[in-house]
C-alpha cells in the first residue's frame, strides 16, 4: 500500500506542471480579434460545456452503479444470477453515440 501511495504522490507531482500550464490568465483562445475568431471562440465554449455535461452525467451514473452493485457484507459466497440483458436498450446506447459521431 505504501508503494501505491508513493507512486500516486510522484504521479501527482509530475502532473502538477501540466495542470498549472492551463492556469494562465490571458489565454489567446478566449481573446478573439475578428468575427471568425469570435465564432470559433463561441464554438469552443459551447463544445466544452456540452462535453462537461456529458462527462458529469457519465460520472454520476458510474458512481451510482458502483454504489448500487457494490459487495455487501454476507455476499462473499453468493454467486450472482445470470442476466441476459435488454436488447432494445443495447441498440439505443449503441446507436446514439454512432449518430453523434456521424453528425
Amino acid at each position: 500500500m505504501k508503494k501505491l501511495k508513493k507512486i500516486s504522490l510522484l504521479f501527482g507531482l509530475l502532473m502538477l506542471p501540466v495542470v498549472l500550464a492551463g492556469c494562465e490568465s490571458n489565454l489567446i483562445v478566449f481573446d478573439p480579434q475578428g468575427p471568425v475568431a469570435r465564432n470559433l471562440s463561441e464554438l469552443i465554449v459551447y463544445s466544452i460545456i456540452f462535453m462537461l455535461v456529458i462527462v458529469i452525467v457519465v460520472f454520476i451514473l458510474f458512481g451510482f452503479i458502483v454504489w448500487k452493485y457494490r459487495a455487501k457484507p454476507g455476499d462473499e459466497d453468493k454467486e450472482p444470477e445470470e442476466e441476459e440483458g435488454n436488447h432494445i436498450l443495447e441498440v439505443i446506447w449503441f446507436t446514439i453515440p454512432v449518430v453523434i459521431v456521424i453528425a
